[in-house]
């Protein structure tokens, strides 16, 4: 599992070295472009922006440790690919696969707001224990960003530290 991490950590290392020597570029339309490092408070940035879309490469790091925290791509500022995020000792505590637009499903949810009560789009969640063993599994719906909310939905599987399933849930579609 850890050389899964290391080979996405080189490739986007690699995407990133490769022929961009301009940071933080805006054109002259006032458009983000190219590579950016973004700084803040809890993490560093490095990503890809076209036409002021989020594109390519997402890495963020922790500004106190320096480990990673996330790494994913986005493509023409939407999610895609598979994202991976740690914790601050950067341990595998999850990632999100399976990203596609939502054509189908229609949700009332308690919990999160969907406008027209149709998310934008569906995932795979998959949360890892401490030892890199799959914790649980199951369908996320989010509009925007699942960095920021998202719902569980469907049937989700529980895993023992075994790799054994303990259980299914039903998350069902109403919470």
């Amino acid at each position: 599992m850890k050389k899964v991490f290391i080979s996405l950590l080189l490739l986007g290392s690699f995407f990133y070295a490769s022929g961009q020597n301009e940071i933080n570029k805006i054109d002259e339309r006032g458009l983000r472009q190219g590579r950016w490092i973004i700084q803040t408070v809890n993490s560093q940035v490095e990503c890809g922006y076209l036409d002021n879309l989020l594109h390519g490469v997402y890495l963020s790091h922790s500004a106190v440790s320096g480990k990673l925290q996330s790494i994913g791509e986005f493509d023409h500022g939407e999610y895609s690919g598979t994202w991976y995020f740690f914790d601050d000792n950067g341990t595998p505590l999850s990632k999100v696969e399976n990203i596609q637009k939502n054509d189908s499903i229609v949700i009332n949810s308690k919990k999160i707001y969907f406008k027209g009560g149709k998310p934008e789009f569906v995932a795979t969640l998959v949360n890892f224990y401490n030892s890199g063993m799959i914790k649980s599994k199951g369908t996320i719906l989010y509009s925007g960003s699942f960095e920021e909310d998202y719902l569980e939905y469907g049937e989700w599987i529980v895993y023992d530290t075994k790799g054994n399933v303990i259980r299914t849930v039903d998350k069902g579609n109403d919470h």
